[in-house]
């Protein structure tokens, strides 16, 4: 892939390491450029393909350790993704060293964009992902508020309100904001440095000057619904039990109201959930512990359309999320009651809250469910769920496989624990894999008649499919029915 040449800024040819060494950081040659063959169809898209190929080439061509943390991120320059404008991705976000690795698809990049723009944009881009490796977040997100910031770290179209995409690179100075720079250059070594820190766990911008407390309307904001919904058996979990929640966005006001692409999508960091142990003392206000939750997978798309979609007065959309496991692990690994809060950002710094959702991890009623939970709340188990099935995590995949053997023999297929791993294990086996080992790509395709019999044995059972919020079971029963017609090209989570 062609990397980026070099642009002229203030007189002088400016690349992504110009602009790494203007950040604080030497930059020197280190290894030689590693050739990864083209996809030619475009490089897939689903979290557990991102996780397992991207991360085979990132153990393959990388010439540096892997195996401490280091002043090194490793940088793969692709082609084009399958899912349209999708710029880059960091999808080293998990496991014991989080922000290793980080992906550009710079094609896609060239094909959205005037060919004048495009090494200006590559290198915005390149800058971008490897400060996610640096443990920087987006300036738009809501406890960051910055979205009138000309950082590496914004996004053009969510600029100054929106719809400002020239504005923002007239002022564009190919420089991180001065909090940014602070952090980079003084921030705890244990918090930078690629490989440490879990990703978004540094509040740096919090104690920058002149900045304003992270703001978060007190109440449910007018004209919108934002509810979370919990399964149809109610808003009890077992204790290790995946928790999977519907999330609605309804606009109940007189206007047509504009929602950037992802909106719902919770990895594109417009939705946030906060969540915090209960049982609250019900004045809505939200308590100095209580943490956001941070996916395992960040995606960082671009407003390709060119045009908002439009929510208009009285319609709602909807989208499923995993709060099972995330970038700083199990958010309610405890048992106990936790107030779940949404909040959606939209250009024009627009914070929308919702109603919180009141939920409850039981307590372990036998020594087999504390024997489950003990492998339950596995970080690799953790992370097979959060990706919908891997063929990296296979000790996961067999370890759940028995859990769910052993419940079912004497609860049957509804109990909720093992129709989560039951649904997990259909959308493993319906997925195609591609993996990158010893110098070639290898398929593995999928399995469908395990994925048709064991989707199908769980959407045949109501009483399972209880187990589910509104929104997953019907990605479940729509998974079965691309199942069950060939179509396993379009299976997503």
């Amino acid at each position: 892939m062609r990397p980026p040449e070099p642009v002229q800024w203030n007189g002088t040819p400016t690349g992504f390491r110009e602009c790494l060494r203007g950040a604080g950081f030497a930059v020197p040659e280190a290894g030689e450029p590693t050739g990864i063959p083209r996809q030619a169809d475009g490089w897939l898209w689903d979290e557990s393909v991102v996780f397992g190929v991207l991360d085979d080439w990132m153990t393959w061509a990388a010439q540096a350790r892997l195996d401490a943390p280091a002043w090194q991120a490793h940088l793969l320059m692709l082609g084009r993704p399958v899912k349209k404008g999708l710029y880059g991705v960091m999808f080293d976000i998990g496991g014991g060293l989080p922000r290793q690795g980080c992906a550009v698809f710079a094609d896609e990049i060239r094909a959205r964009t005037d060919p004048a723009d495009h090494d200006r944009r590559i290198i915005q881009t390149v800058v971008h992902e490897l400060g996610h490796t640096c443990n920087l977040v987006h300036r738009f997100e809501r406890p960051v508020g910055r979205a009138d910031s000309t950082s590496f770290m914004n996004y053009d179209w969510m600029y100054d309100g929106g719809n400002q995409a020239a504005l923002f690179w007239d002022r564009f100075a190919y420089r991180f904001d001065d909090d940014e720079l602070a952090f980079l250059r003084h921030g705890p070594r244990t918090s930078v440095e690629p490989g440490t820190a879990p990703f978004h766990s540094a509040d740096y911008w919090g104690a920058a000057p002149g900045t304003n407390p992270a703001f978060i309307p007190a109440a449910p904001t007018p004209g919108f619904r934002l509810t979370l919904e919990p399964p149809a058996r109610g808003a009890v979990f077992e204790f290790g039990q995946p928790i999977y929640l519907q999330v609605t966005l309804g606009n109940t006001g007189p206007a047509a109201v504009p929602l950037p692409p992802g909106a719902l999508d919770i990895k594109a960091g417009h939705l946030e959930i906060i969540v915090e142990r209960g049982p609250g003392d019900g004045s809505g206000t939200i308590g100095a512990d209580a943490r956001s939750f941070v996916p395992m997978v960040q995606r960082c798309l671009i407003d390709f359309t060119g045009d908002d979609d439009q929510l208009e007065p009285g319609d709602s959309i909807t989208e499923n999320v995993s709060l099972t496991f995330g970038a700083g692990g199990f958010p309610m690994a405890e048992p106990g009651t936790y107030l779940l809060t949404p909040l959606l950002s939209l250009p024009g710094d627009n914070v929308i809250r919702g109603r919180t959702l009141r939920v409850r991890v039981a307590y372990p009623r036998s020594r087999r469910d504390e024997d489950h939970a003990a492998v339950l709340q596995r970080p690799d188990v953790g992370a097979w769920f959060a990706l919908g099935g891997s063929e990296v995590l296979g000790a996961a995949r067999d370890s759940l496989s028995a859990i769910r053997e052993e419940r079912m023999a004497t609860a049957g297929p509804a109990d909720p624990i093992a129709a989560t791993i039951t649904r997990s294990l259909g959308l493993d086996a319906s997925r195609p894999y591609v993996r990158f080992t010893d110098g070639k790509y290898s398929s593995h395709p999928a399995d469908t008649d395990r994925a048709f019999a064991t989707l199908g044995a769980l959407t045949s059972d109501e009483t399972a499919m209880l187990c589910f919020d509104e929104a997953t079971a019907e990605k479940t029963r729509d998974l079965f029915t691309l199942v069950r017609s060939g179509d396993i090209f379009r299976v997503q989570r």
